[in-house]
């Protein structure tokens, strides 16, 4: 699944995007550093997700530049789910108005998480309730920032506990790429699987689930 990074230009996406994925994307104190789309793996819980970094938006973005960097923003109109990152220390109110009615423009439909970056260095006071309180460059908050997108992408999952009887493992063993495994146990008749599953290949399941 896709979780794809937006917001307004230098909020700190890539730094967030290089902490949660390892990876090594220029950052850069300046408008615009990320152009073109970047997407690198991460898991949460052993489940693989792919994570998309987005051009940055601005107040009152003309049309002819939204149609320029339509190639990027297609990346956040096509997630599963989007980040709306916004700088703590800053306007961010206003980022995020921007970025939601830059959204809406686009026709875009998908559910959304606000993430506040750069907590470490925002002044005290009133942030919004449900926004994940972060901060890419230490590293604070990304923990509960992982657990926020799993909750918000729970639907597509279905955690279950598998038996399986030794005389079908081969029939286990097709269908292991499909799920992740969480523990495996072994007994005397067969092997007991805590896994978490994509909904879309429960039904192939079935059979196995306790």
């Amino acid at each position: 699944m896709t979780v794809a990074l937006v917001g307004y230009t230098n909020t700190g996406k890539s730094t967030l995007l290089n902490a949660m994925t390892g990876a090594d994307v220029l950052t850069k104190d300046a408008l615009f550093a990320t152009l073109d789309p970047t997407a690198r793996a991460f898991e949460i819980e052993g489940v693989p997700f792919l994570m998309v970094d987005t051009v940055g938006f601005l107040q009152a973005l003309p049309h002819h530049l939204i149609e320029a960097f339509k190639s990027t923003l297609e990346s956040a109109l096509h997630c599963d789910l989007a980040l709306i990152v916004c700088d703590a220390a800053g306007d961010y109110g206003m980022q995020l108005n921007t970025t939601l009615k830059t959204l809406a423009d686009l026709g875009f439909s998908a559910p959304h998480l606000v993430i506040l970056n750069k907590c470490d260095v925002a002044p005290e006071g009133y942030f919004p309730r449900d926004a994940v309180r972060i901060s890419a460059k230490t590293g604070a908050g990304l923990e509960e920032l992982k657990r926020r997108i799993f909750d918000a992408l729970k639907d597509n999952f279905v955690r279950a506990e598998l038996f399986i009887p030794y005389a079908q493992m081969g029939g286990y063993g097709n269908l292991r790429p499909l799920l992740t495994e969480r523990s495996v146990k072994y007994t005397d008749d067969g092997v007991n699987i805590s896994a978490i599953i994509p909904a879309i290949y429960a039904e192939k399941f079935r059979r196995f689930i306790k």
